[in-house]
């Protein structure tokens, strides 16, 4: 049969196509070489070299048991983390074990980088490192390397006792006063890896000089090359826009962008989040979030008490990262288990801080306790606190559907609408959500008046290149053969015809 030559033309055109969509599925595939930045958040505690662990998530928490991984103790207790990386190099779902190249402990307010990771979206990047002004704590965070992140990534790393070594403080134990390395002090800790107590300051180390609030580490994954983003302190105002449901006081979350860190189905699978719907409690999910991975910061808000409708409250100031979520959660506390969610964003250019526009809450139902809107469950109409209807709820988190009014609570008193709930305004430090910031100074001779443009990034090389140019060669060289064979064909054709004359 023959064909016409516009059918093969488009043939060709289409095997072109494809050449080139399977260069994006090929790069998409691959790993990126990527950059993996921790910066030291606290005043006094030097941080030694840490360890970037690429993984399938197979280590987002560290064991409870010590003595799990080898070399753990010696990292923990002097910050020798070559036996360590030589362990969990071997374990199963982990990639990659890199020592960040540093001369000596990162200190307070400063930061380290290590290039040339490997890595691909839905691995994880484990960071740690040892707290050289104590006798066994260690940060340890964990990172998600997302689709949507576009090779950017964040988070931080909270700090554990590993649980190796007693913490007596002395200056004879604890490495940055000159203590005496690990080993020395085997069975003598706690013999379990749990969350860090703080320092005491009841020997040689003190509160105010080594202690830390928080994390002590932020995690930030960056393309190779590019700067992990710049730190920014903003404030926020809340409003209750209800006519009759306080407010409890909240939890402000921030958080990489590409990760819901308030993603569940079942409550169970967000620990401490039936506290915080049923009865305004923080303490669990405080620690939850603190150790989950794309979380940067975690505040449990003191707003001095419950906010009631038509109130606002403003808190003065937190610490962000410029490109990062914020989102806050507080209970509707004249229902068994509504919480209010809503998120803005903070991001720095040049030193100059922008925020988004205010934005209104939605409204979710926990599913950790049923809805009988009874004055016995119910904590504004004296109902019992927190976590004694487990498992009795729906199962599931759902948008709330409002006050049905069929006991204790009334539609027009405790109800609300998708535009009456809660308004949270994000803005620079000492201001309310009235207030805008001062203008942009005008231009002068060094500032252009029109933006300039930055420099087109250039193409995808590396790991990538040589796989997506064999196809392209492939796809190229194909259509081209079909067309020149085609023409071949043509012309043989024409010269029997006229052979025939």
């Amino acid at each position: 049969m023959k064909r016409p030559f516009t059918t093969v033309l488009v043939l060709a055109i289409f095997i072109f196509t494809a050449s080139l969509l399977s260069i994006g599925q090929v790069a998409a595939q691959e790993s990126q070489g990527l950059d993996v930045t921790v910066r030291n958040v606290t005043k006094g505690q030097p941080l030694t070299p840490p360890v970037v662990i690429v993984h399938n998530g197979s280590l987002v928490s560290l064991p409870e048991d010590p003595e799990a991984i080898m070399g753990f103790a010696a990292l923990a207790e002097s910050g020798d983390p070559s036996a360590f990386v030589a362990a969990v190099g071997e374990y199963e779902g982990v990639k990659s074990a890199t020592i960040v190249p540093v001369d000596g402990p990162i200190p307070g307010g400063s930061e380290a980088t290590v290039g040339s990771i490997s890595a691909m979206p839905g691995d994880f990047m484990s960071v740690i490192s040892m707290l050289a002004c104590t006798n066994d704590a260690v940060a340890y965070g964990t990172a998600a390397f997302t689709q949507d992140g576009g090779g950017f990534a964040m988070s931080s790393g909270g700090v554990y006792d590993a649980g190796t070594e007693a913490n007596d403080e002395t200056s004879a134990t604890v490495p940055c006063l000159g203590g005496a390395a690990a080993g020395l002090s085997e069975g003598l800790g706690e013999g379990m890896v749990v969350r860090h107590p703080g320092i005491e300051g009841k020997a040689d180390l003190t509160k105010e000089m080594h202690g830390w609030d928080g994390p002590a580490m932020q995690i930030f994954v960056t393309p190779a090359g590019e700067a992990a983003p710049e730190a920014v302190d903003f404030g926020f105002t809340l409003e209750n826009l209800t006519s009759g449901q306080p407010l409890t006081p909240p939890v402000v979350v921030v958080h990489d962008p590409n990760i819901d860190v308030f993603d569940y189905m079942s409550p169970d699978e967000l620990d401490g989040i039936d506290d915080l719907a049923e009865g305004g409690v923080q303490v669990d999910l405080v620690a939850t979030l603190n150790r989950t991975p794309g979380v940067v910061w975690v505040y449990g808000i003191d707003s001095g008490g419950p906010i009631i409708p038509g109130a606002t409250y403003t808190e003065g100031k937190l610490y962000s990262v410029s490109g990062a979520d914020v989102t806050l959660v507080s209970m509707f506390a004249c229902t068994n288990d509504a919480y209010i969610r809503v998120t803005g964003g903070v991001m720095s250019a040049g030193g100059v801080v922008s925020f988004g526009g205010p934005a209104t809450a939605m409204v979710f139902d926990s599913g950790s306790e049923a809805n009988d809107e009874t004055m016995a469950t119910i904590p504004c109409l004296g109902g019992p606190e927190a976590a004694l209807s487990e498992g009795l709820g729906e199962g599931e988190r759902s948008l709330h559907a409002g006050i049905v009014g069929n006991a204790d609570l009334s539609k027009e008193t405790h109800g609300w609408t998708e535009t009456t709930t809660a308004r949270m305004t994000l803005h620079a430090v000492g201001m309310s959500a009235n207030e805008s910031p001062e203008p942009a100074p005008p231009a002068t001779d060094d500032t252009p008046m029109v933006e300039e443009l930055p420099e087109p990034a250039p193409p995808v090389t590396g790991d990538i290149a040589p796989g997506g140019m064999v196809l392209l060669a492939m796809g190229v060289g194909g259509a081209v053969l079909i067309i020149a064979g085609e023409v071949f064909i043509l012309a043989s054709r024409r010269q029997r015809k006229e052979v025939a004359r």
